[in-house]
């Protein structure tokens, strides 16, 4: 096994409007919103003992859920979680800083879907979801090694139109200035009435 966080990818991806491809190489992982990419993971030879990652954002749920977890798709660092009908759920995010180096991070979240609506807000309450759903909001925070800051809230309404049974998955990824790791968290909510 390769060592940790520093998996070479190559990618051949092809635009959304299919009218070329390209061959890139990158460290680390790299967030496509207007590409369809396939990846091959190729590990680096074992260099010895494991050593921390120079660059590692950590996103974790409300009681540290997810937390010290690194998985770039959130699949492993989902919580469930029910709304109904015209209800509002509030929920917060954090990032820590896992690497050894101070690092500063970009994020990218979910975006409204069907019978539901999101709104990504700031530790201050400003409104920034069209950042972050865009993926471009950076708020300029340094973190050291080991230390976490609350990043964003996130507010996400079932319309009364939804139907019972309902699901909606709503993840953020938090990807390292440093050298492209993420790690993403999230929530899958389902309306129960």
């Amino acid at each position: 096994m390769g060592s940790y966080g520093t998996e070479r990818r190559s990618e051949d991806c092809v635009n959304a409007g299919g009218s070329g491809t390209s061959k890139r190489s990158k460290v680390g992982w790299l967030f496509a919103m207007t590409s369809v990419c396939a990846f091959a993971v190729t590990p680096l030879a074992p260099q010895g003992a494991w050593a921390a990652p120079s660059y590692q954002p950590d996103v974790f749920l409300e009681g540290s859920f997810g937390q010290h977890v690194y998985d770039v798709s959130g699949d492993s660092e989902m919580e469930k979680v029910s709304i109904h009908r015209g209800e509002t759920r509030d929920f917060h995010f954090w990032n820590g800083n896992d690497g050894t180096a101070s690092d500063s991070y970009y994020y990218s979240g979910c975006n409204a879907f069907g019978p539901f609506r999101v709104k990504w807000l700031d530790p201050s309450g400003a409104d920034v979801s069209a950042a972050v759903i865009a993926g471009t909001y950076a708020p300029g925070d340094v973190l050291g090694p080991g230390a976490s800051i609350q990043m964003l809230d996130l507010h996400i309404k079932a319309k009364p139109s939804a139907d019972r049974g309902d699901k909606y998955w709503c993840a953020i990824l938090a990807s390292s200035n440093g050298d492209y790791s993420g790690d993403a968290a999230g929530y899958t909510v389902r309306v129960v009435r």
